[in-house]
């Protein structure tokens, strides 16, 4: 059996797992062990929501005194994590082509058939990345253009042979 313990406090696993190791040794109790375990933990979040209740009453009140708007629950975003740079650098955007870029190049190199991973390949080249791009940049562009040579088969701008060359389509 396995247990998501993500978020739960580490007495609150040793609780649980001191339950279920107690209920396998007395299986007849396992019914009454589980549901007191239950009711516990049912308690416990009352008790944690009561509790977040009153604090963010009285961040309201700070809010309210030092003339900011009031805030309600959760931040902004839902309390998601954002990927943020480091300080004193930007974000890089992983655009690797501008939208119908990657058909025409595409379509300019696959004149004559060529394998799926020779098409990457020269995907990289005819964009300047081959041999400047360090191992994971080299990775994420991969991906992309697998993604791309996917996108145009299925768009019927590549045509797939029999011995799984690809062409471009006519």
């Amino acid at each position: 059996m396995l247990l998501d313990w993500t978020g739960i406090s580490e007495s609150m696993r040793l609780d649980v797992q001191s339950i279920i190791v107690g209920s396998l040794e007395r299986p007849e109790n396992l019914l009454s062990n589980l549901a007191d375990s239950v009711k516990a933990l049912e308690d416990r979040r009352a008790a944690l929501e009561a509790e977040l209740a009153q604090v963010n009453q009285r961040l309201n009140s700070i809010n309210a005194a030092l003339g900011a708007p009031a805030r309600r629950g959760r931040p902004p975003g839902g309390g998601k994590a954002v990927a943020k740079a480091a300080p004193g650098k930007k974000l890089k955007n992983r655009s690797w082509f501008e939208p119908g870029e990657a058909v025409a190049l595409m379509k300019k190199i696959a004149t004559k058939p060529m394998r799926p991973s020779e098409l990457i390949k020269q995907l990289g080249v005819v964009k300047g990345y081959a041999g400047k791009l360090g191992k994971p940049d080299m990775n994420r562009f991969t991906w992309a253009a697998t993604s791309a040579v996917k996108a145009a088969l299925a768009a019927k701008q590549l045509l797939r042979r029999n011995d799984g060359s690809l062409s471009a389509a006519k």
